[in-house]
């Protein structure tokens, strides 16, 4: 009789345990599951915010633009023109140069937007990678043009600069026999400037100009967009401005 309460009583707690075991099983999680996956979830969030958050682009040096309410940096990076908040002095890149700029996100208020705030990107740093076209030809030209312009026309000094950084550019990249010429035997080149309405805008028009048997030859005349500050090579046997890239 002994024999057969303990087989019972055995009997019983195995029936138990399985279904204990089974109920477990239903849920899908255990120990060990739930176990992983606090491992896995923290090592896999960081990785995603790592992507998100850099702040740095190889790219191509436009220009420096300080007309407006903050200083400006423009880079090109691919087929896009980025815009930076540049808080550094420096204005010793040229157009073309190849940099690394490091960034972070910011926000700026706009006058006449009633102060809303705005996303921008702000410069933390600049590492400059290599010399582009403009530096390589100061580098090897080694001259200071000169330039002249009618005592009606009001270009101020800014103005004045703007514009000889980028006959500085058209030099450097030019494919104007005479002008590669000059530039190789480092001749003196100088140009004018005087304001010119074409088409219903308003451009200021350079002729550049080389040593000649009897004086300065005048060899090009470029065209800037007063509004857009485009440069555009006058094209003379078809009457055309062709931009310059």
């Amino acid at each position: 009789m002994k024999m057969i309460r303990l087989a019972t009583v055995c009997l019983l707690l195995l029936s138990a345990v399985a279904c204990k075991q089974k109920a477990g099983n239903n849920t899908g999680i255990n120990a060990t599951d739930t176990v992983k996956k606090a491992i896995i979830k923290p090592d896999s969030s960081p990785k995603e915010n790592t992507t998100r958050q850099k702040k740095d682009v190889n790219a191509k040096f436009l220009t420096y633009n300080d007309d407006g309410d903050y200083y400006l940096l423009l880079a090109q990076h691919g087929d896009s023109t980025i815009s930076f908040i540049n808080d550094d002095a420096d204005r010793s890149l040229n157009r073309g140069d190849s940099i690394k700029i490091f960034w972070k996100d910011d926000t700026i208020t706009m006058a006449g937007d009633d102060e809303m705030p705005v996303s921008a990107k702000r410069i933390t740093s600049i590492r400059k990678i290599a010399d582009g076209p403009v530096t390589l030809f100061k580098k090897s030209y080694g001259r200071q043009m000169k330039y002249t312009w009618a005592p009606e026309e009001n270009f101020s000094d800014y103005y004045l600069d703007k514009i000889y950084k980028l006959v500085e550019y058209y030099l450097a990249t030019t494919k104007t026999e005479l002008l590669l010429r000059s530039i190789k035997a480092k001749e003196a080149i100088n140009y004018s400037l005087e304001s010119q309405e074409r088409d219903g805008r308003r451009y200021t028009m350079i002729g550049i100009a080389v040593p000649g048997t009897h004086g300065s030859n005048i060899v090009q005349w470029l065209y800037v967009d007063d509004e857009t500050s485009q440069l555009f090579e006058y094209d003379l046997g078809n009457d055309k401005l062709m931009p310059v890239r």
